[in-house]
């Protein structure tokens, strides 16, 4: 068996995990980050800035960048020519040596669901050298049924052995169902996959992104705006600071509420899934921020 070592290596193993390529977690080495939208919110041009970012190693829109980073793109969305004219304005500036270090493919008819396929993907990824692949969207990049959950578990099975044998982080795009606040649609093995997920929200003048990471806390949401000239998603904000925890602030509005009723509001309103609001209630206790008497939260005098 392939890499089996005992406890004995394992906790005696001195070497430095590599640097995560986005930091607070968002996109781990070798891990799988899901961007999940209703459409039009604007998921594409958050991955081809991304995309742009991490062959640049600029940071921008809150996004950390750490170094630069070699980027396939398997695009089904938006047609060759429309995204020949966004990426033209959103890559401005940029030199020709570093625009080499990104590839992108308009193939609509490549399926991980298949052998074949899946093994070409592969190989590309080998002989290019890719540190992060790119799939937008997941439903176009398959032939299951992505409400069936032994169907969706060969598709992200797939996806895993690519993370796998070649080394590569995944940044998958993901549309919502019919009820947004429900999360990404289809099958829950798809949600289940994930090390990190992007939950996109519009509001009437800007996007939140709020963030789900399994292996570190979970950063605070952040609120950007897309600049039309530039194509560039721009942060609105500073920094979030401990007061701004979504918890507090909803409590701040509400008053006391119980803390199944509480989670339940926030998801259905979109502020965040049901594990970063469990997260944000811990923070918010170990701070003293909230007290729970008689089984009502409510905010600490």
């Amino acid at each position: 068996m392939k890499d089996i070592m005992s406890f004995l290596e394992l906790v005696t193993d001195e070497s430095e995990p590599p640097e995560p390529i986005i930091d607070n977690g968002i996109l781990l080495s070798e891990s799988l980050l899901t961007i999940i939208g209703a459409p039009k919110v604007g998921k594409s041009f958050l991955v081809f800035n991304l995309a742009t970012a991490m062959i640049n190693g600029n940071d921008f829109g809150g996004f950390k960048i750490n170094g630069k980073h070699k980027v396939m793109f398997l695009s089904a969305e938006g047609g060759y020519y429309p995204n020949r004219k966004r990426l033209r304005r959103i890559t401005k500036g940029i030199d020709k040596h570093t625009l080499s270090n990104a590839y992108f493919s308009h193939n609509p008819m490549i399926y991980l669901d298949n052998d074949e396929h899946h093994d070409e993907i592969k190989e590309m990824l080998f002989d290019l050298e890719i540190d992060v692949l790119i799939i937008d969207p997941l439903i176009r990049f398959h032939r299951q049924d992505e409400n069936s959950s032994t169907a969706m578990s060969e598709v992200m099975t797939n996806i895993r052995r690519l993370i796998y044998y070649a080394g590569v982080s995944i940044i998958l795009v993901h549309h919502t169902g019919k009820q947004v606040n429900r999360g990404g649609r289809g099958s829950s093995v798809i949600a289940g996959e994930y090390d990190s997920a992007i939950y996109m929200h519009k509001k009437w003048d800007s996007i939140e992104l709020s963030f789900d990471t399994r292996h570190v806390e979970t950063p605070q949401n952040v609120n950007l705006r897309f600049n039309p000239d530039t194509f560039w998603f721009e942060e609105t904000t500073a920094a979030v600071t401990p007061r701004e925890n979504p918890v507090i602030t909803y409590l701040e509005k509400k008053g006391p509420i119980k803390q199944k009723e509480l989670v339940k509001q926030m998801e259905n309103s979109g502020i965040g899934s049901s594990t970063s609001i469990y997260r944000w209630l811990q923070c918010a206790k170990k701070e003293d921020k909230i007290k729970e008497e008689q089984k009502m939260l409510e905010l600490m005098e």
